[in-house]
Parts: C-alpha cells; structure tokens; sequence
C-alpha cells in the first residue's frame, strides 16, 4: 500500500503518540518522491529538531543507502526459491 509523505508522516505521528511505533521501518519508493524527506521528519519527531540534515541534534549523519533494482534474471531466480 502507498502513501503520500504526508500521509505516512500522519500515521507514524499517530503511532509515536500512541507508544506505537515499530523498531524499524522500510520506506521505499520512486526517485524523488520524499524518501529521504519523510526519513528526516521521522528523525526529527523522534529526537526534537535539530540542523537539516542532523538527526536531531545529535551530531549523526542521515544514513540512507541507495540501491538499484535487482536485473530481471536475478528476479526471476529469487521467485523459484520459493
């Protein structure tokens, strides 16, 4: 299921009110659409607000790793693994 930044911001704002959040998260989508964004606002609600680009305050570098799609014989050979 998608949703937009906002939307997801909303739910895991709900889910931290609610001593609900889970102790990881996997936010995934298309170049540009506000991966990295959400991530820092996570941080940012976690931790209190700090420099762009800080996590909050503490002096650590947003970490987020960049990957490529799997080439389609790789994809396939994961589906028969089954």
């Amino acid at each position: 299921m998608s949703f937009t930044v906002e939307k997801a911001f909303e739910l895991l704002s709900g889910a931290h009110a609610n001593s609900r959040l889970a102790h990881a998260y996997l936010i995934t989508g298309n170049e540009g659409c506000g991966k990295r964004h959400l991530a820092a606002s996570l941080i940012h609600l976690l931790n209190g607000s700090g420099e762009e680009g800080d996590a909050g305050g503490l002096g650590l570098d947003l970490a987020v790793e960049e990957t490529s799609p799997a080439p389609a014989s790789a994809a396939a050979a994961d589906s028969s693994c089954a």
